[in-house]
């Protein structure tokens, strides 16, 4: 209609046929046709209707109605020529609304005003809510509590719900009881309609009303923290304040199962809002402890269930903990024992190889001398020698007897030249003769001592069998405690890698879940 009376030209009537008109004149320059549009939703303000509106923004001239004050109210009472008892009160108590005003005055201007207020709260409930569907109606008496609000505000109250993605998109686009602030991005309730909601409930469901608060005072207290996180990572958040402190292995597994992915990014890219311990992360107390809070009333029923999951996931961890820590705790006991017995069976071997080892030395000096010894009886100069002196000797007796033959030229030219050689060869040829004679003593001696030899042979022999059993002895007794020292070995890494397990699992159970 709005379109038709505006837009519509002479022209576009089929029966047309006013010559003094023009046909492009529009209908609206001659009819003054206006509309009167009553409505408790702003559609002038709602992008939804934006494009139905805007193409009338010139033409249309819109008015809020605004509360009444004391001025108002004396020209209604002038107009209605009544009495208005205790003007001052009926104000506060209908905040100025015309249709209250005109309930007090038709209904309840006969009781005082104490005994009306309830009557008037209950009427304004009833105009506030009026059209709306139950579940809408709880999500409007929920956001009544909170101040400024998004999802995670409306999602505190067990009224709303899972459904409080609904109830934001719902209470952003009812102006006429919201609206919007910080962009679109938060919503909050008409200070008025606000008022009349919570001070309703007040009167007449009071633990209701407390309970509310309570959430409202909570969602208050941890806005600034949840504000920084997006849905998806505030569930994660969340799941942590569950936590007294979590590793990045089971609990998180426990925790997300198929999400496992997204508690590790949030838990790297908000690294800000984590303590690292020695072997767990712990959400920081300011942020834990206001989220435990949140949990409490945005998980309701669940919350203790959750408890209870981490608790769980504690006692199936701890269990598995401990039942290692003996594990290794007895293994290691063995080892120690066992290491013990080897280093001691070692020591010993040590012991009996350094005795080996020094008796060896001695023997083996023993046959140094007796080895020298035989070199004596196995001497083979004696014969040869004796051989020698004794032909020297034959010479130089020849030599003797017919030196006057050989040299009476030289007895007659030189006589005592003569003399010194005779004297010479005579002396050489007996003191060849007495080696001749100490070489055959010394051979007849070997030979008078063939079983002194034997003996001695036989002696070499067996301490030589004994030094080479001894040695045997020694090389295996050395084997053996190198293969014990290698085991040793292995038992020092396997005791240091044990020692470190249980210091990781000691860790680990200081630093409980829950």
């Amino acid at each position: 209609m709005i379109n038709y009376s505006n837009n519509k030209s002479f022209s576009d009537f089929i029966s047309y046929n006013i010559s003094y008109i023009k046909e492009n004149t529009k209908i609206s320059k001659y009819l003054d046709i206006r509309y009167i549009i009553s409505s408790r939703e702003d559609y002038l303000n709602k992008l939804s209707y934006s494009y139905n509106w805007n193409k009338y923004e010139s033409l249309i001239n819109s008015v809020e109605l605004q509360p009444f004050d004391d001025n108002d109210l004396q020209d209604l009472s002038d107009e209605l020529k009544v009495k208005i008892n205790e003007p001052d009160v009926i104000i506060k108590l209908s905040k100025g609304l015309p249709a209250l005003i005109v309930s007090y005055i038709e209904y309840f201007d006969l009781t005082g005003s104490e005994q009306i207020k309830l009557q008037l709260l209950d009427l304004v409930v009833k105009i506030i809510l009026k059209g709306i569907e139950e579940n809408q109606k709880d999500w409007i008496i929920c956001s009544s509590f909170l101040n400024e609000f998004d999802e995670k505000g409306l999602r505190c109250f067990n009224l709303i719900g899972n459904d409080y993605n609904k109830a934001f998109i719902f209470l952003s686009n009812k102006n006429s009881i919201a609206e919007s602030v910080n962009g679109g991005n938060k919503v909050k309730i008409k200070p008025v309609i606000r008022e009349f909601i919570t001070e309703y409930l007040k009167e007449t469901q009071p633990e209701f009303y407390n309970e509310c608060i309570s959430i409202a005072n909570t969602y208050e207290n941890v806005k600034e923290i949840v504000d920084k996180f997006a849905n998806v990572e505030l569930n994660v958040i969340r799941s942590f304040a569950y936590f007294k402190s979590f590793d990045s292995e089971m609990a998180l597994e426990e925790t997300f199962k198929s999400d496992l992915h997204l508690a590790k990014e949030v838990l790297h890219n908000q690294s800000e809002c984590f303590l690292k311990n020695k072997c767990t992360f712990t959400l920081k107390p300011e942020i834990s402890e206001k989220l435990d809070e949140y949990n409490k009333v945005v998980d309701g029923q669940k919350y203790e269930m959750k408890k209870q999951l981490v608790k769980d996931s504690w006692q199936k961890l701890s269990e598995e903990l401990l039942k290692k820590q003996n594990e290794f705790s007895n293994e290691l006991e063995k080892i120690k024992s066992e290491s013990s017995e080897i280093d001691s069976v070692a020591k010993v071997l040590r012991q009996e190889y350094e005795k080996e080892q020094s008796e060896f030395l001695e023997i083996e000096n023993t046959l140094i001398e007796m080895r020298r010894e035989t070199l004596f009886f196995t001497k083979k100069s004696n014969i040869s020698a004796g051989l020698i002196c004794l032909t020297l000797t034959v010479i130089l007796g020849l030599i003797t007897n017919f030196f006057p033959d050989f040299f009476k030229d030289l007895n007659s030219g030189n006589k005592e030249l003569y003399n010194i050689l005779y004297i010479s060869s005579y002396t050489f040829s007996i003191l060849f003769g007495i080696l001749t004679i100490v070489y055959l003593i010394k051979e007849i001696n070997l030979f008078t001592r063939k079983d002194e030899y034997k003996q001695l042979q036989e002696d070499i022999n067996s301490l030589e069998e004994e030094n080479n059993q001894r040695q045997k002895k020694m090389r295996a007794n050395k084997d053996i405690r190198t293969d014990s020292e290698i085991k040793l070995s292995e038992m020092q890494l396997r005791t240091k890698l044990l020692e470190s397990e249980l210091e990781s699992i000691k860790m680990k159970l200081d630093e409980p879940f829950i």
